[in-house]
């Protein structure tokens, strides 16, 4: 088993910064990755895609709205999207304070590039 503490980034935000927690090689993690990902107030995300990669994305501080075909879709805490392999989204933040946001991908690939 291998932990890690996710938490809000330490000082001030001023773009948007993910960063691995977790991937391939820590303590027998092979088929998944974590992300943190802070997202400073006003803040915005071009549309994107994740590779051959699931990702779950849940808020754990703050709130976005996840852009998708289906049109915007705001998120808080305790709500988990999906976004499905070669799905386009975006991801804004309009309120005045920054969000930090959980993301998991597998297979971890898209994700493992990201700096700890």
């Amino acid at each position: 088993m291998h932990t890690v503490t996710v938490s809000d980034s330490q000082g001030p935000i001023d773009r948007i910064t993910p960063r691995l927690l977790l991937g391939p090689g820590d303590e027998g993690c092979t088929h998944l990755a974590a992300v943190r990902i802070n997202v400073p107030a006003g803040a915005r995300m071009g549309e994107h895609a994740h590779g051959d990669s699931e990702t779950l994305l849940t808020v754990l501080t703050g709130e976005i709205v996840l852009h998708s075909k289906d049109g915007p879709h705001p998120l808080r805490p305790g709500v988990i999207a999906h976004v499905a392999v070669g799905e386009q989204v975006g991801v804004a933040n309009p309120g005045d304070q920054p969000a930090t946001l959980l993301a998991i991908f597998t297979p971890p690939e898209f994700a493992v590039r990201l700096p700890r």
